[in-house]
């Protein structure tokens, strides 16, 4: 037997069962007329929802059969290369277990997938995969708009990569904008009208997308000097659990077998806190808007609070050969490597204005001085050691970053200590560098933080003569944002009479290389002194 076509009431009513645009599933044009249930948009029930979609219908129609498919033995390679290099680093959206199973079943997210896809595709040894990784990203983006209606975790996960890919391709603005889209997603989904975590796997996926979000906006509103999207008082997330016992649950777990205890990322969140407070001193000196006394007291209070973080923490979780060995183990090496670089890192810009010794007449700023090199050499020290060591990987962009900062103060030092060993230095200098150029084969990003490292060190060369170290706007742009042009550098003369020439520049070159103490940078056949650049690989000059 046929299925009629015609509704009940149009053939009872014996009228033609006609729709004026032309849709199955909806209600016919009589029962729209007569407020009726159409037993014809019923029997169609079963016809896939409508997608309203952000692109015009000419471009859905122009994408609808050319989306990319991806095999699932390179997919699986891909998701793989990402977990290995990046998971639990800058970023910790997945349950390995699940996102595997997901990519072996077909059931995962194909915005996600490509998204994953997209930067795991940079970590291949395939120079043909390698070279589809804008194709992912491009077609990873056009499904997540086309699908931005849909309030899902796996939206928000895709674009937490998606604004990673944009900063890896000097795109800040579209960085900010994917973060905050997903921040706004997943406000939605936690605002009650989505369905609640159904398993232990649902939920902690969730509290680690949102202190994910916390981390990026924090530092993606800090490098454009923009205020941050998620307040501190905004939050109210439970932590998030031992990495190890969170790996561990079963697909269908509701309840917690073990006592609850906190994981990495726990202290890496109570660290960023203080990342916050720091930053915002930094740019209130910078500006003129802050009192001497006020600046003196504030840095007393988060040098506390940082001596408090390191000496509070877990004894499992400090610092250690012993802890370290650990968590390699556990396969978490690299995010033990992470945490505490981010450690070494924001106390490095706490102290950064105590190398200028005119800046305070406290009897505390040689301390901090002595403590801005500690941090910066310490940074140098355990960037060398990941890189050394398997299962350690810190190869994320915002690891160039921090080594820039961490390099600006081993070049003071190497410029104007008193000290004439400085081969320590030199080495800590050049192994800093050696890593930002092993970034570089992974992140296009990283060649500017190159080019920012040098002409830090050209303005240090004229430091006998001018005040560059001071924290002004521009140190703050090349400290902290760092996603904006640096500019000329407004260098005060001490002694009046100077000019800034190539000749007194070239001189104080010349003294400085004699004395061992200049770097020049050496990438593949280039040396740079701050003009141009090469784009092989290669190591700083001994």
């Amino acid at each position: 037997m046929k299925t009629p076509k015609a509704c009940n009431e149009c053939r009872r009513s014996k009228r033609k069962c006609s729709r004026r645009d032309g849709r199955l599933g909806d209600s016919c044009d009589q029962c729209q007329v007569k407020n009726l249930r159409c037993t014809a948009s019923l029997a169609n029930a079963d016809l896939p929802p409508r997608v309203h979609s952000l692109l015009p219908k000419s471009s859905l129609a122009a994408h609808q059969d050319t989306s990319i498919d991806v095999p699932v033995d390179v997919a699986a390679r891909l998701v793989d290369h990402y977990l290995t290099r990046l998971h639990n680093r800058p970023h910790s959206l997945f349950h390995p277990a699940t996102l595997k199973r997901q990519v072996q079943d077909g059931s995962i997210n194909k915005a996600l997938l490509l998204s994953i896809c997209s930067i795991g595709a940079r970590f291949d040894h395939d120079d043909e995969i390698r070279s589809l990784e804008n194709i992912y990203n491009n077609e990873s983006k056009r499904l997540l708009l086309a699908d931005l209606e849909n309030i899902c975790i796996e939206n928000v996960q895709t674009c937490i990569l998606i604004a990673n890919l944009y900063a890896a391709h000097l795109n800040p603005s579209s960085e900010a904008l994917f973060f905050r889209i997903g921040v706004n997603l997943l406000q939605i989904i936690d605002a009650g009208t989505f369905s609640v975590a159904r398993t232990l796997i649902d939920r902690e996926i969730r509290i680690r997308a949102w202190w994910t979000l916390y981390m990026a906006d924090r530092w993606s509103s800090s490098s454009l000097g923009l205020a941050p999207q998620i307040r501190d008082s905004d939050i109210a997330v439970d932590l998030p659990i031992h990495e190890p016992i969170f790996e561990a649950f079963s697909p269908d777990q509701i309840k917690l077998n073990v006592p609850w205890q906190p994981g990495l990322w726990v202290h890496k969140i109570s660290l960023v806190r203080l990342f916050g407070p720091i930053k915002d001193l930094n740019h209130r000196s910078a500006y003129g808007n802050i009192s001497h006394d006020e600046i003196e007291s504030t840095v007393a209070s988060l040098s506390k609070l940082l001596d408090d973080w390191e000496w509070t923490i877990p004894s499992n979780v400090r610092l250690s050969t012993e802890n370290l060995e650990r968590y390699i183990e556990v396969g978490h090496g690299g995010a033990f490597i992470a945490l505490h670089l981010g450690y070494h890192h924001y106390a490095t810009l706490l102290y950064f204005r105590f190398l200028e010794p005119a800046v305070s007449s406290s009897p505390l700023a040689a301390i901090y001085r002595a403590k801005c090199k500690f941090h910066a050499s310490s940074y140098s020290d355990l960037l060398r050691l990941a890189r050394q060591r398997e299962n350690c990987e810190v190869i994320y962009p915002t690891v160039g970053h921090m080594a820039v900062v961490s390099s600006s103060v081993l070049l003071h030092t190497l410029l104007f200590s008193v000290d004439d060993d400085v081969q320590p230095v030199r080495d800590a200098l050049n192994s800093n560098f050696e890593a930002i150029l092993e970034l570089r084969r992974y992140w296009p990003n990283t060649e500017s933080m190159i080019h920012r490292l040098v002409t830090f060190q050209n303005y240090c060369l004229l430091s006998n003569d001018y005040r560059t170290h001071t924290l002004d706007g521009w140190m703050l742009r090349f400290l902290i944002q760092y996603s904006l042009p640096l500019g000329e550098k407004d260098v005060a003369p001490v002694t009046s009479g100077m000019d800034l020439d190539m000749d007194s520049f070239s001189a104080r070159t010349q003294a400085v290389t004699e004395q061992g103490r200049y770097t020049k940078f050496n990438v593949g056949d280039t040396i740079l002194d701050g003009i141009n650049m090469d784009s092989s690989d290669g190591s700083a000059v001994k």
